[in-house]
Order: structure tokens, then sequence, then C-alpha cells
């Protein structure tokens, strides 16, 4: 047991180390890989942006409307639920955009 102890005091930072990586594989083990995660949330942020400037320029009913034809595809994949919230979000084209990025994987 000594000998164990005298280990661990010396080279702690292996036991360290082999948590960190199984914490590592814990977190990141699942289907979607990080960097696909961030790709995805930039693109909802890249469709907001597109959104906002559209509102700028068109308005807010006219660029809702381009929102829902840009992303007609994503609409139609829908389900009662999903489509339900989009309608709700109808009146704004900024979070109706991200929305339909986030839920229709749409670009």
């Amino acid at each position: 047991m000594m000998g164990v102890l005298c280990w661990l005091k010396d080279h702690w930072y292996l036991p360290l180390l082999a948590g960190v990586a199984i914490l590592g594989y814990l977190t990141f083990r699942g289907r979607v890989r990080p960097w696909e995660s961030v790709e995805r949330e930039l693109d909802v942020i890249r469709a907001g942006q597109k959104a906002r400037e559209a509102q700028e320029r068109l308005g807010a009913e006219r660029a809702a409307e381009a929102v829902r034809i840009e992303h007609q595809d994503a609409l139609t994949r829908l389900d009662a639920d999903q489509r339900k919230e989009a309608e709700a979000l109808a009146q704004d084209p900024v979070a109706l955009s991200r929305y339909l990025v986030r839920v229709g994987g749409g670009k």
C-alpha cells in the first residue's frame, strides 16, 4: 500500500491525464463531432444575420415571406409540433430563420 501511495505522490499527473482522457472520451463520444456542432451553430448565426439584413431591406412581413421561401424544404420536413412552433415564429423572420436552420438542418 505504501508503494502505491509513494508512486502516486511522485507521478500524480498520470492519473490526472488518464481521468481527463476518460472524461473527454465520455463527453465527445456521440455521433456529432465537436466541429460539426460548431459549424451547425455558425449556420444558425449566419441565417439569422441574413434574415436581419433582409428585414432591414424589405420590412418584417416581406422578409418573413422570403425566409419561408428560402427554407421551403425545411418547412416541408417538419412534424406537427415543429410546424406549430414555426407558425408561432412567423412574424419574426430572424427567429424563424434560425429555427428552421436549427431544426431543418438547412443552410
